[in-house]
C-alpha cells in the first residue's frame, strides 16, 4: 500500500503496478534499510523505530506506571525531537522515561521538564551549545 501510494503521489498510474513490481520495490527498500543499519546501526538508520521500541520496552518494565493512550503520541514527539534537536521539553513522566532509558544521553539531547530547566537551558553560555 505504501509503494502504491508513493507511486500515485509522484504521478504514476497505480493500475500499471504488478505484484512483481511491488515485491521488487519492497526488496530494494529492505536492502537499502539493511545496508544503512549495517553501516551506521539501526539507531542511526531508523531512529524513530529505535526510540519507539526503547520507550515501549522500558514502559513495560516499569510496573509503577500504567500505559496511557496518549503515550503513543508522546513517544512520537520524542522520536521526532531526540535525534535532530539539542533540547526537548516535555512532561515529567516522559522526561524521566527518556533519561532512565538512556535515550536522552544516546542522542545527546537535553530533556527538559520544568520551566526552570527550560530557562536555565536557554540562558546557558553559548560555548555550551
Amino acid at each position: 500500500d505504501v509503494a502504491r501510494y508513493l507511486f500515485h503521489h509522484y504521478g504514476g498510474d497505480t493500475n500499471t503496478i504488478t505484484s512483481e513490481d511491488l515485491q521488487e520495490s519492497f526488496e530494494r527498500f529492505r536492502s537499502v534499510l539493511y545496508a544503512a543499519a549495517q553501516k551506521i546501526g539501526l539507531s542511526g538508520a531508523v531512529p524513530t523505530l529505535h526510540i519507539g521500541a526503547t520507550l515501549y520496552s522500558h514502559l513495560q518494565w516499569d510496573r509503577s506506571r500504567a500505559y496511557k493512550a496518549n503515550d503513543v503520541f508522546d513517544f512520537d514527539h520524542a522520536a521526532a525531537a531526540l535525534p535532530y534537536f539539542n533540547a526537548f521539553a516535555t512532561d515529567g513522566s516522559l522526561a524521566a522515561l527518556l533519561r532512565r532509558s538512556g535515550l536522552a544521553a544516546f542522542y545527546a539531547c537535553a530533556v527538559l521538564s520544568s520551566t526552570a530547566e527550560i530557562l536555565a537551558w536557554l540562558e546557558r553560555p553559548a560555548s555550551s551549545a
